[in-house]
């Protein structure tokens, strides 16, 4: 028993040695590699949004679902429906009433924030209560309660 023990310990103290000198190694080859390399370093890629011949888009399956999500909520808005009521059950008085008074601005600025590239239902939330804050002068805690529910109804789609 204490035999293995003894065994056992120097196996582990042995992989511990290889794997340091390993690492060692390996960092020192990474380091040599990389100032060797003349490569200029590219900032502030670009790329195309539009879906290509193979129907693949460099945006990515993620980002077209969320988009087709916030079409999906601002149709809703717009024409009424169950999401709409189910909404409607997140917000308090004010927050309902002032949801219904700019329901059309709404969905058109869900429109508007559906086409940015790689869209997430995170980024429509925050940008949506930006201009509810802002330009449409509502609230602060008003503004949150409607962009959560957007979020909500997204991601509600989504899952």
């Amino acid at each position: 028993m204490k035999r293995n023990l003894v065994r056992m310990k120097k196996c582990i103290l042995t992989l511990a040695l290889a794997v340091s000198l390993l690492l060692t190694g390996l960092g020192t080859s990474l380091q040599v590699f990389a100032s060797e390399t003349k490569a200029p370093i590219v900032q502030n890629v670009k790329t195309n949004t539009e879906i290509q011949q193979d129907g693949v888009t460099p945006n990515g399956i993620r980002g077209y679902l969320v988009k087709l999500a916030a079409e999906a909520v601002a149709f809703a808005i717009r024409h009424g429906g169950s999401v709409v009521g189910e909404l409607v059950k997140f917000l308090d008085g004010p927050a309902a009433k002032a949801f219904k008074k700019h329901s059309g601005t709404i969905a058109d600025k869900i429109d508007d924030l559906a086409n940015i590239p790689d869209v997430t239902a995170e980024i429509i939330k925050t940008r949506l209560y930006q201009f509810l804050k802002g330009p449409m002068d509502i609230n602060a805690g008003t503004a949150m309660q409607i962009a959560d529910a957007i979020k909500w109804a997204i991601n509600f789609f989504l899952f």
